[in-house]
């Protein structure tokens, strides 16, 4: 019986130079429904392509003359709606990486040991593609945003003075004002590049998203890895915009998926991250915390204290977990989030030391981070020991 799927989006080329597996999978779809074209190499595959115009291509990584990565950029340079799902060997991370941001859809791991795993991605990318055509000018954004993110990670490559400028574009606005809620944020970096990294945006109406994100050591290396977040972050983004589900709104879903996006990635690098949403309507704030210190610091209108708030770091262990809570955000409050940088400047004999004068600062009525900055003596034509990144929310 054919699928929805199959019935609306049924024509899809299989390009794989392993034959075997290239007939198992046109059996196993055309079973359910799929009209199948195939090809052994890239060349091939594109010529079919441009004579078939199928409305999904399943590519594998390793064919002879053209690649998998060559066969996927003509594909979206000739045709950008078309979706593509990647077929790649379990070592083949790297390539894996640079084929989902040349454009492709999903990927699938070989061996494939059940072929109905195959049939899903095929399925969601199917679907994604339709959602994506019906809503044009929201894909034309998305591809913008993806190519910027593309441009940014090769410029960063390149040119270290280049890729700050790329990372400070990818920053949020120094100072932004949602209805009565104003953010404010510095990151400064110890190297030319920095391994923090802040952002905050309006998901709905009555949502705001903000996180705090400390990479594991300095430079171009932990600067990498922000790109790989924002680029995340942008994912469950759309996935919550099309529809298909409402992780970006469960701070703990959102760092267990990111700890195995990375952990998936082998980087050897792991972030502490504190992920929150502000819900307008309900004047609440929901948020986890992923091996981040300092804990968010607020003010209450009256004192300062600590929110509570623990977890594993982000990409570190294989089968972190992470707990929600709730704070309420009723009348005048300040939160401020500090990298753990902050430590190497504030003066103390220890840790407690150091988080007392946090506290007594932030009692002060009305403070900036700038008054924050000059009470740490924080100069942004110092060098640092580590990145030192604050994020302050007030409600007036």
């Amino acid at each position: 019986m054919k699928t929805d799927i199959a019935t609306s989006y049924g024509r899809i080329l299989s390009a794989d130079n392993e034959a075997q597996f290239r007939r198992d999978v046109v059996d196993y779809l055309e079973d359910s429904g799929f009209t199948m074209y195939e090809a052994k190499d890239g060349e091939e595959a594109l010529a079919v392509f441009r004579d078939k115009k199928p409305d999904l291509v399943l590519s594998s990584l390793v064919m002879p003359g053209i690649n998998g990565l060559g066969l996927l950029e003509s594909i979206k340079r000739e045709s950008p709606e078309t979706p593509v799902v990647i077929v790649a060997e379990t070592h083949d991370t790297d390539h894996l990486i640079e084929a989902l941001r040349l454009g492709a859809q999903d990927y699938v791991l070989k061996p494939v040991a059940n072929m109905a795993v195959l049939e899903h991605a095929v399925c969601r990318a199917l679907e994604s593609g339709r959602l994506i055509s019906e809503n044009k000018k929201y894909r034309q954004e998305l591809e913008a945003k993806n190519i910027q993110l593309a441009r940014s990670l090769q410029t960063l490559k390149e040119d270290q003075v280049a890729g700050k400028s790329v990372q400070e574009r990818l920053l949020p606005k120094e100072e932004v004002r949602f209805h009565s809620y104003r953010f404010t944020h510095r990151v400064i970096p110890s190297l030319y590049l920095s391994g923090d990294f802040i952002d905050y945006f309006e998901i709905s109406q009555d949502k705001i998203i903000f996180y705090i994100a400390d990479v594991s050591g300095h430079g171009a290396s932990s600067a990498f890895v922000t790109i790989l977040l924002k680029s995340f972050i942008e994912k469950i983004v759309l996935n919550y915009q099309m529809g298909y589900d409402d992780n970006v709104l469960h701070p703990e879903k959102v760092l267990k998926l990111l700890s195995d996006e990375i952990l998936k990635v082998k980087l050897g690098k792991y972030l502490t991250m504190i992920y929150g949403v502000i819900d307008l309507s309900k004047e609440m704030l929901i948020y986890s915390v992923g091996g981040h210190s300092p804990n968010p610091l607020v003010w209450d209108g009256k004192q300062s204290h600590f929110l509570p708030g623990r977890g594993f770091a982000v990409g570190i262990f294989s089968g972190s977990y992470y707990e929600q809570y709730q704070y309420p955000l009723h009348g005048p409050f300040g939160i401020a989030m500090f990298s753990d940088g902050v430590f190497e400047i504030i003066k103390g004999n220890n840790l407690d030391e150091k988080e007392s004068k946090l506290l007594a600062l932030m009692a002060k009525p009305h403070v900036t981070i700038e008054d924050m900055l000059l009470e740490f003596g924080v100069s942004p034509e110092q060098s640092y020991p580590d990145d030192i990144s604050l994020l302050m929310i007030r409600k007036d």
